[in-house]
């Protein structure tokens, strides 16, 4: 809904937290659809007009903070890299498809360096 109503220009620029990407992964890691649906959709999005000025952020990196912060995983995922192999294989997609969509890859180190370097964006 986001994606359209940007298309149509009734939404100004905006950032959205997780998106797509994240509901294909999911959607995969979960067995509902499998990696070649994942792609049929993205093409289907894409079709759409709904990828039209979107910049991907992709931000990853490994929190010093070991608090027992569990937002964002699945405890029975733990140790287990398919998540991350799913996101790379849907980015990757999505980079080389004709979508016209930029991805910016950046790695947090969990400092000041990366504050900065954040707020250039």
């Amino acid at each position: 809904m986001l994606l359209q109503l940007s298309r149509d220009g009734l939404l100004s620029d905006f950032i959205l937290d997780r998106g797509i990407i994240t509901v294909l992964s999911w959607g995969i890691l979960s067995g509902r659809i499998g990696e070649k649906e994942a792609y049929c959709q993205l093409d289907m999005i894409a079709g759409q007009g709904l990828l039209e000025n979107c910049e991907i952020y992709f931000i990853a990196g490994n929190n010093p903070d070991d608090s027992p912060r569990k937002k964002d995983n699945w405890d029975f995922r733990d140790g287990d890299n398919r998540e991350a192999e799913i996101i790379e294989n849907l980015i990757g997609y999505i980079q080389n498809q004709p979508y016209n969509v930029y991805v910016h890859r950046i790695f947090n180190s969990f400092d000041e360096k990366t504050v900065s370097d954040l707020k250039m964006i």
